[in-house]
């Protein structure tokens, strides 16, 4: 009776181990995301707005947004929501890493 318990508490981890490995596996291919869409070189000239198609929001880096929501009357309330602290790196060369820049936006999906 107690070796057929131990075989069965055996085989009872063996599988939910395996069980357990096989829903750490990658994701299949069906889960791959789209790319973003070409764009032209107007499109991604003109001032961002509800979309911020390249990095620092245009081509020339200027980081404006024709978005209105904030104004001259209203950007004294805002407030912070977050930061993160980096640390500082001594050396300032390939050991210290790297930060991404902000994310690509089109039509409500973030790249």
């Amino acid at each position: 009776m107690r070796r057929a318990f131990v075989g069965s508490l055996t085989l009872s981890c063996a599988l939910f181990l395996v069980g357990a490995g096989a829903s750490l596996a990658a994701p299949t291919a069906h889960t791959r995301i789209a790319p973003s869409p070409p764009y032209t070189a107007d499109q991604l000239a003109a001032p961002a707005g509800d979309n911020w198609l390249s990095n620092m929001g245009s081509l020339n880096g200027n980081r404006y947004s024709s978005l209105t929501q904030i104004n001259s009357g209203d950007v004294k309330n805002l407030k912070l929501a977050w930061h993160i602290n980096l640390g500082t790196c001594i050396a300032k060369d390939a050991t210290c890493g790297s930060l991404e820049a902000n994310a690509v936006v089109a039509d409500g999906i973030y790249y």
